[in-house]
């Protein structure tokens, strides 16, 4: 990883420590590294009282992110609450993930994290309840040309909305898997918070920290520092991180590796307090620990400022599973509507249908094709 100065100055700001603003700065870079990582709003809360040396078009710029930010965390607020209301009227126990999730646990004062959507987690038996109370609030399916029973069979959420409002309602955390229970224990130890005159459920913080390096899993940009910083700020904030429910979880769904992974770039990134003992004792093989250490250090920072989502994707999918059968048995598997969206190609036609049948060469010929002309570089 390069260290330049615009790098050492977001990384000092993600670590919370007094900022060395350089002469050398090349601020339209830095904004280039803050909209790649998703953290313009992030950014002004830090640099707010230094208008005495950012450039004034730059603060404005962060400044402008801010309040734009704030203003529509806000909206996706008040539409959370009206949702919660209304579920709970009807005995409907719901939990907030990934931005919402952040925004309940550091309430008032989360307001520079960005969310494009609302995200909740019910129970599987609840969805239909669920599905009739959001419409009668407005919303609509968004079943994006597929049909709804691959949704509800091969995914695990159904996406809604509402006037520019989008709303994912999730039964469980991940893909389901065969003979396996992902963090069973999950809604026994969920907690409550008061906010606004209301009883809020919310995940346990472990839980929290699952839930978000399984959504960056599940081809989400999984090198955004954003993500990471969310993980950091959760683990710094719990007086007891229960660390040792953690590795139980991680042993039993056989999530090892995945949260190696996301710890890894906490440790790497952020000042997070990670046991070190705690990493030692997630037992994956040593090529695979150095091959994430390595891919995180050598793509966090994408020259071109942009990640590449599939090319990450292919890169990760083998790197972020404990055992080697379960990336394979997946793409074997994938859902035929999946398989269209990766590859773009469009549902229900006669040679899409032809290539999803013959996936088993189409998918590796495709992956092998890439490497060699150069666009998927090892």
């Amino acid at each position: 990883m390069l260290k330049t100065s615009e790098i050492n100055l977001l990384l000092s700001l993600i670590r919370n420590s007094n900022p060395k603003i350089k002469k050398d700065i090349n601020w339209s870079i830095f904004i280039q590294h803050l909209i790649t990582h998703e953290l313009m709003p992030f950014a002004y809360q830090r640099l707010k009282h230094r208008k005495d040396i950012v450039p004034s078009s730059i603060y404005s710029r962060l400044k402008n992110s801010y309040y734009y930010n704030l203003s529509r965390d806000n909206n996706l607020w008040q539409e959370f609450l009206n949702i919660v209301d209304n579920f709970k009227r009807s005995n409907i126990t719901l939990l907030p993930i990934k931005g919402m999730d952040l925004f309940l646990r550091f309430y008032p004062d989360y307001y520079w994290r960005a969310m494009s959507d609302i995200d909740i987690l019910i129970k599987e038996e609840d969805f239909d309840k669920s599905n009739k109370i959001l419409s009668q609030l407005g919303y609509k399916k968004e079943l994006l040309g597929h049909r709804e029973r691959y949704w509800r069979k091969n995914q695990c959420h159904v996406s809604f909305k509402k006037l520019g409002i989008f709303l994912e309602v999730h039964w469980a955390l991940d893909f389901k898997r065969k003979n396996r229970i992902l963090l069973d224990h999950l809604w026994r130890r969920i907690k409550q918070v008061n906010i606004e005159n209301r009883k809020i459920d919310i995940l346990s913080a472990e839980d929290s920290v699952f839930s978000l390096a399984l959504h960056n899993r599940r081809m989400g940009r999984i090198l955004s520092l954003k993500q990471i910083l969310d993980t950091s700020n959760i683990i710094n904030s719990t007086l007891r991180f229960d660390w040792n429910y953690i590795l139980k979880e991680t042993q039993q769904s056989k999530l090892q590796a995945t949260i190696y992974f996301s710890l890894t770039q906490a440790k790497f990134f952020t000042n997070a307090k990670i046991p070190s003992s705690f990493i030692q004792r997630l037992t994956i093989p040593c090529w695979q620990k150095e091959t994430i250490q390595k891919f995180i250090f050598n793509n966090t920072f994408p020259q071109n400022f942009n990640f590449d989502i599939k090319r990450d994707y292919l890169k990760t999918h083998f790197l972020i599973y404990d055992k080697i059968r379960e990336p394979i048995c997946y793409i074997i598997n994938i859902p035929y509507e999946q398989f269209c969206k990766f590859y773009n190609l469009k549902l229900y036609r006669e040679k899409t249908n032809l290539l999803y049948r013959m996936r088993l060469i189409f998918i590796p010929f495709n992956l092998f094709k890439k490497i060699f002309s150069g666009k998927i570089p090892f």
